[in-house]
């Protein structure tokens, strides 16, 4: 639809877009006249949410702004929540209902008459506590919980001051600009009411608010105290297996110990070596020296007292290993032990001395020279032997101590692993139990929301809104006309316009007639159906312009239906074309209404002609001075087809009414038409709406 073409619709709809929104705007005006003013109580909630400094804030901090207005979305969801505001009304219910007379900081008289009105005497008995506020507020949901019915009236009531939906329309909770601040209004009729419901609201929201965030982290530090006190236990039990392991095994240090003894087992294996190579070479000497001797050997190894200082001397060599062996030993035992080996070795050599009387050896060397040396690898020899029998008794024991500690080292590692992963878990632990301690300590410092400004006794009532609605209601009255011209147009089925009647007919226009209005005088109608005839009658006698000169150019005038205006219509073409200077001669039929054939089909002729039955008949009389014939037969849907009077035309007419609808019918009556025609049909239009014309004749 067209700007022009929803004006035209608006303009030919002017007194309904006019009267019906003054009417309904003169209706709310009427019905707002005792309207009641609201009034509004506000308080302003400091929450520190964006600049409060907590125990998580530092220097360099950076601002999550996401998480300041998810944090902000939380604090107005919950003032919004369902309990806090079935909480709030029972509350307020409670109050009221204790209360015997008016209190200006409470509820009004006629609030609490209001109430009276709607709780039974005998209900109400037993559902106050006079001495009690939270004994009432308790039987209240009782009463609301057994079904009381004047109980669940009012706290499922539109309206009223105590149901979770009336108090949700009536408050508004927002956050002020980009600040910290959280505005929460709430409006009433009664000033008190509006002041206390706000007072109420915020003390039950902030108890909530702060029980919430201490729940957010209290289940997780239980949760974190409760793994920590588990990874203690497997700690210890770890640390006590470990302990067990150890004092069976006699372990103080394993890893040092399992050194110390590879190096102990390294040093005795050197020393062996050592002994066994110094042993080699102190019985070759003797040997060798033996052989020197050999006269007077078994003297000297007769003596007992001899091998008796033999024997003390490989003694104490064993016991001087020994301590040279341990690290630990005491270096003055160690000397004093080394001199005394000394004294014997010397008093060794004096037996063997005094025993021996030959001077010289077989080779000619002096025999005290030999027999000293001799007598110092005999002693070398026994010293010799005693440390290497010392030293092969500590290796044994290395290698037993060696062989019982090597396997110990797999059972011990698996025994610090365990220990070291139940310790590296308990840290962990303990690290997020400290985690969670700091954001419950930071949590509590957060939520503590601080009033700034209390809930204030409204003085003034709200500005109304009576204009407002006025306004409203008379905008609304004008968008439902226009929406209802508009759907009009829409689903208008009707023929309507030229345009929709040759889609719907599939004939091409040739003229058309106005809807008059005879109460509108305004309009020049007879101009507006000159303007019309005038380009019917171009069309025509473009049509007739090439018709054989002195016969009339037959025109067969026709509808589908009765009551199209056929009359009507064919009087004022056949006037138009006579004013024109064209003479035309309109046959009107006989027995409108009566169902006729072919044969009876009669036209009522001038005065100087008679009665026709047929086209052949008609056109053999004296028509010389006649132009155009114009012939109108009765509705083809309800009568038989003139057929000869059709194929002799030359051409046909088809009038349809704008106002009505076209129908399945219509199409098969003008398809019976067509092929009886041999010559063109045209459609003409009668009564259509001036705001349709626009198109064909221009601005009306």
């Amino acid at each position: 639809m067209t700007f022009a073409r929803l004006k035209r619709l608006l303009n030919d709809h002017k007194r309904l877009l006019v009267f019906f929104p003054i009417v309904l705007a003169l209706l709310v005006f009427l019905f707002t006249t005792h309207m009641r003013r609201q009034y509004t109580s506000k308080t302003l909630i400091y929450t520190g949410l964006v600049s409060g400094y907590t125990l998580e804030t530092g220097e360099g901090a950076k601002v999550d702004y996401l998480a300041i207005n998810n944090s902000f979305d939380n604090l107005i969801n919950t003032v919004k929540s369902r309990i806090t505001i079935e909480e709030v009304g029972v509350r307020l219910l409670a109050q009221h209902l204790m209360m015997k007379k008016a209190n200006l900081k409470v509820a009004s008289q006629e609030t609490l008459d209001e109430l009276d009105a709607q709780i039974p005497a005998d209900l109400r008995k037993r559902l106050v506590d006079e001495k009690s506020f939270p004994k009432t507020v308790q039987n209240i949901y009782i009463a609301f919980n057994k079904g009381e019915k004047a109980i669940i009236e009012i706290l499922n009531s539109k309206e009223g001051y105590y149901s979770e939906l009336s108090i949700s329309s009536r408050l508004k909770v927002e956050r002020v600009g980009t600040s910290d601040m959280v505005e929460i209004s709430y409006t009433a009729y009664d000033p008190a009411v509006a002041q206390y419901t706000l007072k109420i609201l915020t003390s039950i929201f902030l108890g909530r608010y702060r029980k919430i965030k201490a729940e957010e982290t209290g289940s997780v530090v239980a949760y974190f105290e409760e793994q920590l006190r588990k990874a203690l236990e497997r700690l210890r039990g770890g640390e006590d297996r470990l302990k067990d392991f150890t004092t069976k095994n006699q372990i103080i240090n394993y890893y040092e110990q399992t050194k110390y003894v590879a190096a102990q087992q390294r040093d005795i294996e050197l020393e062996i070596q050592d002994e066994q190579s110094n042993l080699a070479a102190a019985t070759a000497a003797l040997k060798k020296l033996d052989e020197k001797l050999s006269i007077r050997k078994d003297i000297t190894l007769k003596s007992s007292q001899i091998n008796q200082d033999r024997d003390s001397i490989s003694e104490l060599s064993s016991k001087l290993a020994i301590l040279e062996i341990n690290p630990k030993a005491d270096p003055d035992q160690v000397e004093d032990l080394k001199r005394h080996i000394g004294l014997l070795e010397d008093k060794l050599k004096q037996d063997i001395s005094s025993l021996y009387d030959s001077h010289n050896s077989t080779e000619g060397v002096p025999s005290k020279a030999l027999f000293e040396e001799w007598v110092d690898a005999l002693v070398a020899v026994d010293k010799g032997k005693a440390r290497l029998n010392v030293m092969d008794d500590v290796r044994r024991d290395y290698q037993r101590f060696y062989n019982q500690f090597a396997p110990l080292g797999s059972g011990l590692n698996r025994l610090e692993r365990e220990v070291g992963v139940a310790e590296r878990e308990y840290l962990e632990i303990l690290h997020s139990l400290n985690m969670s301690k700091l954001r419950e300590r930071n949590l509590e410092f957060s939520s503590k929301l601080r009033i700034m400004d209390s809930p204030i006794f409204p003085l003034k009532a709200n500005p109304s809104k009576r204009l407002m609605l006025v306004i409203g209601s008379f905008l609304a009255g004008l968008l439902l006309c226009i929406g209802f011209i508009t759907a009009k147009e829409y689903l208008d089925t009707t023929v309507r316009d030229p345009q929709r009647a040759e889609k719907l007919t599939g004939l091409a226009f040739a003229g058309a007639l106005p809807l008059t209005d005879k109460h509108n005088s305004k309009i020049n109608y007879a101009r507006i159906e000159r303007k019309l005839l005038n380009q019917c009658l171009s069309k025509l006698k473009l049509r007739s312009h090439d018709h054989a000169p002195g016969t009339p150019f037959v025109i067969i005038l026709f509808s589908i239906r009765n009551e199209e205006g056929k009359t009507y219509f064919g009087n004022r073409l056949a006037d138009r074309l006579n004013r024109t200077g064209s003479p035309t001669l309109l046959c009107e039929p006989f027995n409108r209404r009566k169902q006729i054939d072919e044969s009876a089909f009669q036209y009522k002729l001038p005065a100087n002609f008679s009665s026709v039955t047929s086209i052949q008949e008609l056109t053999n009389r004296t028509l010389d001075s006649y132009n155009y014939v114009i012939l109108e037969i009765p509705s083809t849907i309800d009568n038989p087809l003139p057929v000869e009077l059709i194929q002799k035309a030359d051409l046909s007419l088809m009038l349809v009414t704008a106002e009505r609808v076209w129908e399945e019918a219509d199409n098969f009556s003008l398809a019976g038409y067509k092929e009886v025609a041999s010559k063109p049909v045209l459609l003409l239009l009668n009564k259509v709406k001036l705001n349709y014309l626009n198109g064909i004749i221009g601005k009306i």
